[in-house]
């Protein structure tokens, strides 16, 4: 099922791009840097696993500090106005696309 919904969120993301080469771009490198941070972060983990396994109670204050840095973010944002309205047909950014990639997984434990 991860390989017919990474296709789908593909093809939203290309059809986003609108068939502009440097935005379809974007849509491929962000898929690449993605799937490339998946396979560092599988190997990273293969080795720090008994290290990462003694902290592990330090797991549940992610949220937690989320949530901080977006209140702090919104904070900082009151009274701030657009500037101007984001240009329609750019397409998604690389790293959204990243993002996704990595949020979505892969079959690397198969």
């Amino acid at each position: 099922m991860t390989n017919i919904e990474d296709m789908l969120v593909l093809t939203v993301f290309f059809r986003e791009a609108c068939g502009t080469r440097t935005a379809n771009a974007r849509v491929v490198a962000g898929q690449y840097l993605g799937f490339s941070a998946i396979l560092v972060i599988s190997a990273l983990g293969a080795g720090l696993l008994p290290i990462l396994a003694t902290c592990t109670w330090m797991l549940p204050l992610l949220p937690s500090l989320h949530a901080a840095w977006q209140v702090w973010r919104e904070y900082r944002a009151v009274g701030e106005e657009l500037e101007h309205a984001p240009e329609r047909g750019t397409g998604t950014g690389v790293l959204q696309v990243a993002a996704v990639a990595l949020a979505n997984g892969g079959n690397v434990g198969v």
